[in-house]
């Protein structure tokens, strides 16, 4: 199996932890998915894009009892920063990935929230990704839509979705 199957099982470990099956799980398999389809479209690297989308949220499980990823005195304002750290000790614990590919991973994660700055490409990747998949899943709400949604939604000819 690839290295995102193996992430993917290990992400799994994680959420069967909870007895409760948080939304962040089924919000973290859209944002890889979203992830993957804007990178191949872009030319960036699918597969760590797919990576980063699937450990993007980690720190969320900030509301769950589950060692050792509890993170304490996390805020919205902080849990992309403190999501790349997890992320981090997740790739080395695993062993998947060559450093300069963690670094890119979790440089991603650390800028995600960061929706008003424009980064690296592949960057934006995992921040469209965010924001694509927040917006399909929340159909009735417009918390996420704006100028990301717009751009991503005419770059795949997506129109008059509502």
């Amino acid at each position: 199996m690839g290295r995102i199957w193996e992430l993917h099982k290990y992400i799994n470990t994680i959420f069967t932890r909870i007895n409760d099956m948080p939304p962040v799980y089924i919000h973290i398999l859209g944002v890889s998915q979203a992830c993957a389809l804007i990178a191949v479209k872009r030319g960036e690297n699918a597969e760590l894009a797919t990576m980063a989308g699937l450990l993007h949220d980690i720190a969320s499980l900030r509301n769950h009892d589950v060692e050792p990823y509890k993170v304490h005195g996390l805020t919205p304002q902080n849990h992309a920063e403190m999501g790349a750290e997890i992320a981090m000790s997740i790739l080395l614990e695993l062993n998947l990935t060559l450093e300069q590919e963690n670094d890119v991973i979790c440089g991603a994660i650390k800028k995600h929230s960061d929706k008003d700055n424009i980064d690296t490409p592949f960057d934006e990747v995992l921040k469209d990704a965010d924001v694509f998949a927040h917006g399909f899943f929340d159909i009735t709400g417009k918390n996420f839509r704006g100028y990301r949604w717009d751009k991503v939604c005419q770059e795949f000819g997506i129109n008059n979705f509502r």
